[in-house]
């Protein structure tokens, strides 16, 4: 199993998952963790498992029954957060 870590690019769309889990869909918010938990459990023990971005060093992965995605890279000892993305975005997210 690999740790799971959240890179500081991370940071500003994780507050945004949670901002809008307390703001804008508090009765939701409880199932969105269990989901996300659930998420990080399946990255940490199947890594491989997120659909490959072509053309980047990136892998996307779903958070079940949230409108959010989880960006990540794979290195020898983590899996790293590069950002949560918010599928309802008018743009993809641009992935150097």
């Amino acid at each position: 199993m690999l740790e799971v870590v959240y890179l500081d690019t991370a940071q500003p769309s994780l507050n945004w998952f949670v901002q809008y889990y307390e703001n804008v869909f508090p009765e939701g918010a409880k199932n969105a963790l269990k989901h996300f938990d659930a998420m990080e459990q399946l990255l940490s023990s199947r890594p491989l498992a997120g659909r490959r971005i072509v053309g980047t060093r990136f892998r996307m992965m779903p958070i079940p029954r949230t409108p959010f995605s989880v960006i990540y890279c794979i290195t020898d000892a983590y899996v790293e957060v590069a950002r949560i993305h918010d599928n309802r975005a008018a743009n993809h997210p641009d992935f150097a």
